[in-house]
């Protein structure tokens, strides 16, 4: 009786390996579509003036958790001292520094002498607000933005479009 059990269950283990990797039992599943920022076509018109798509770890950025006065506890400090536009890596700052989108940050470039206070808006952007820098406004919260202010701009968190907004 034990030999033909085990004639039986050899039988029965012999047939089931193919089922455990066996490429004649795999099914073929087209690949999910994911869809990434070269997948999204780029918005069009006199607006659009450029993409964000560089890496911010590029750049040497000085950051801190904190702004002295910030009564919210949410603002941040970036500073920098590159000739660049910082529009160009302002996705790439989002997605790399932000922890919150209650959270608003203020990157100083001491180069080209501007502020740049970037928040969340809805899931599909960020907005971006750029002043004339003014020498001491990063020690109070009170007193970030206090230049004159510059532009503004929507950076698309899809693919970089990167829209100026009229005044």
């Amino acid at each position: 009786m034990k030999k033909y059990l085990f004639v039986i269950l050899s039988g029965i283990l012999l047939f089931s390996l193919p089922s455990c990797g066996g490429k004649d039992n795999v099914i073929d599943e087209p690949p999910q579509e994911t869809e990434t920022a070269e997948d999204v076509p780029h918005r069009t018109g006199d607006e659009f003036i450029g993409i964000s798509d560089k890496d911010i770890s590029d750049l040497n950025i000085s950051f801190s958790d904190s702004i002295p006065e910030d009564v919210t506890g949410n603002w941040r400090l970036a500073t920098i001292s590159d000739d660049i536009d910082f529009l160009e890596y302002a996705a790439s700052y989002y997605n790399n520094y932000f922890k919150s989108d209650d959270e608003i940050h203020f990157i100083i470039n001491y180069t080209d002498n501007t502020i740049t206070c970037i928040s969340k808006y809805y899931d599909e952007f960020i907005f971006l607000s750029v002043s004339e820098h003014v020498e001491g406004e990063e020690n109070s919260a009170k007193k970030l933005q206090s230049g004159d202010f510059l532009n503004q701009y929507w950076v698309y968190l899809d693919n970089g479009d990167i829209e100026k907004i009229e005044e």
